[in-house]
């Protein structure tokens, strides 16, 4: 849909509902401190608000939009799609400075800001959005990501499980609900939905990791299936850090000491390569045409792919 809508191409209903799995993995990484060198000027607290039912009846046909507005939010969707964050949001300020909480521009916005992790900010945008389009709940995932993201997990609990009461099918809302429970102690429904996650998506490799790192922390279940449930997620994700960290404590607990100080070794060279990642897409997040970043991060991927596969 957003692709159509920056071709000019006719259409009802313009929400962007970009739902990219980039948004939905709730997965407690650390990421490198990092800072942009300019700041951009925040207008959030500014932009004007609109009364309740202000855009009902309206927002879903660009035809009754206001003059202008189609093109800008055309302009919006096209940078975000880019994945220009900082002309995403600049875009987006303009056009919500002019047409105050139009709907769709606030989703674009919340996305912008999430994926800028600015997750206060991104939180109170979508609770607008929600405010103006109360049936496009389930187009709010990142809403719940936001407060896991910011440590409110019993609005994210909340939040996860308003979402799965109109999709029951939302694997990721599934999947942050995991995370929730297990935040609150909820060791046992926790695993139950990280099962169910896999059971509709066998690949998800963050719910495979979580299902082991619970089963191995909690001894929720045997030895023999704590360790297939590690083996699952490695297969899924060999070049994840975490799961070869998980690999070495298994391998210590049952004292065999030359497996886990080879599995720890893998850890320590994937999580030094992986600061780097990380600092790099820091920067490109703020920078998009960092010049060399996108080629550098391209050749660490490539070296951390090629030195798994050696393992």
């Amino acid at each position: 849909m957003i692709r159509r809508l920056c071709t000019g191409a006719p259409v009802r209903a313009p929400l962007v509902l970009v739902a990219l799995a980039l948004l939905c993995s709730c997965t407690e990484k650390q990421e490198a401190a990092w800072e942009p060198s300019i700041q951009v000027v925040d207008l959030l607290s500014i932009l004007p608000t609109a009364n309740a039912g202000a855009w009902d009846g309206r927002w879903e046909d660009q035809a009754l939009w206001p003059h202008g507005a189609a093109e800008s939010y055309a302009a919006l969707a096209e940078a975000f799609i880019a994945e220009d964050f900082p002309l995403s949001q600049s875009r987006a300020y303009a056009l919500l400075s002019e047409h105050a909480e139009l709907p769709p521009a606030l989703h674009i916005l919340g996305l912008t800001l999430f994926r800028l992790r600015r997750y206060n900010d991104a939180a109170y945008v979508f609770e607008r959005f929600i405010a103006h389009a109360p049936g496009q709940v389930s187009e709010t995932r990142a809403l719940g990501h936001c407060y896991y993201s910011v440590g409110r997990y019993e609005e994210a609990h909340e939040h996860y499980r308003r979402i799965m009461a109109v999709d029951s099918e939302s694997t990721e809302s599934a999947f942050g609900l995991a995370l929730t429970e297990m935040r609150r102690g909820e060791f046992a429904s926790g695993m139950a939905l990280l099962e169910s996650v896999l059971e509709k998506q066998p690949a998800h490799a963050d719910a495979a990791y979580w299902r082991a790192r619970l089963s191995f922390d909690e001894e929720l279940v045997e030895w023999k299936e704590t360790q297939a449930a590690c083996e699952v997620a490695l297969d899924l994700a060999p070049t994840d850090p975490r799961v070869w960290f998980l690999s070495a404590e298994i391998a210590h607990e049952q004292g065999d000491i030359e497996a886990a100080a080879s599995a720890r070794s893998r850890f320590e060279w994937l999580e030094s390569k992986h600061g780097l990642v990380r600092s790099l897409q820091q920067r490109l997040l703020f920078e998009p045409h960092l010049e060399g970043a996108a080629e550098r991060l391209a050749q660490l991927r490539e070296e951390i792919q090629q030195r798994v596969e050696r393992f």
